[in-house]
Order: C-alpha cells, then sequence, then structure tokens
C-alpha cells in the first residue's frame, strides 16, 4: 500500500498525557505523510509502505514533510528533520486479531496497518486494546512485550 495523502490517525487514551513530539533527520529525497506509521531506516525517516526488519519503528508522522529534490531543502540526506507524535495509537491490523492478542507484540505490515506475523517485519509495538467493530487495535508503537509503559 503507497500512501499519496496524509491519512486520519486517532490516539489511544489521554491526549494531554502523550509524550512530547520529537524530530528525526529524514533520508534524502523522500516524502512522508501524516498520520502514517514514522520509521528510520539506517538512521533516517523514510516511508514505511513497505516496512524492512531492520527497520525502528518511532511513532505517527504529525505532519507532512518533505525533503525532495522539489522542496525548499533540496533533498539532501538530513537536511530537514520530521516531527514525530510518539504514544498509543489506534491503527488497522492485517489477518486476525482478538482480545486474547492483548499485551502481544505486533509487527509493522504498512504504513497504517499492524500484524501478529513478524516474518520480515519491524516491531511496531504492544497491542493496548482490541476493537473487533471498527476493526482497530491500539497500539503502544515503538515499544515490545514485556517492556514497561
Amino acid at each position: 500500500m503507497t500512501v499519496t495523502k496524509d491519512v486520519l490517525t486517532d490516539r489511544y487514551g489521554t491526549p494531554d498525557q502523550a509524550p512530547p513530539i520529537m524530530a528525526q533527520p529524514m533520508d534524502a529525497n523522500v516524502k512522508v505523510y501524516g498520520g502514517t506509521v514514522a520509521i528510520t531506516r539506517a538512521g533516517y525517516v523514510n516511508p514505511s509502505d513497505s516496512p524492512q526488519s531492520t527497520d525502528v519503528v518511532w511513532g505517527i508522522v504529525d505532519k507532512q514533510t518533505d525533503n525532495t529534490n522539489s522542496s525548499f531543502y533540496g533533498g539532501a540526506q538530513g537536511a530537514t528533520t520530521c516531527p514525530i507524535d510518539r504514544g498509543d495509537f489506534w491503527l488497522a491490523y492485517n489477518g486476525s486479531m482478538a482480545q486474547s492478542n492483548v499485551g502481544q507484540s505486533v509487527y509493522l505490515y504498512n504504513a497504517t496497518t499492524v500484524t501478529l506475523t513478524q516474518g520480515s517485519l519491524p516491531l511496531a509495538g504492544v497491542v493496548l486494546a482490541f476493537d473487533s467493530t471498527l476493526s482497530l487495535v491500539a497500539v503502544a508503537l515503538g515499544t515490545a512485550a514485556g517492556t514497561t509503559f
């Protein structure tokens, strides 16, 4: 799934208790969209449409950030930073999910979706809640099962 515009990603929990927004440097000639899962690859933010096992999940891209040749920054690696909203968010899931999966690790399937199957995917976070009506799962991004929140 290739994201071509900002998406709406809702926060889970109390917004006023969320960690502050942080920034990470962007890779050369990339553009990321607000509401997608923020990853770094070899230390630089990249689009998360096709995640790799070595990617690191940080949170949600706070706003669309363009570091391409056509942007003001010129597209050089690290020329601009991407604002990242950290915390817990409602994400779509791939495959089956149930209440019994709360507390388990999930893996990043694409820019807006997680899955229980690791395969060659990076750790996305831990399942905090499950909503079968909306087909959404609340995920503490950037954490693993067994870690302290």
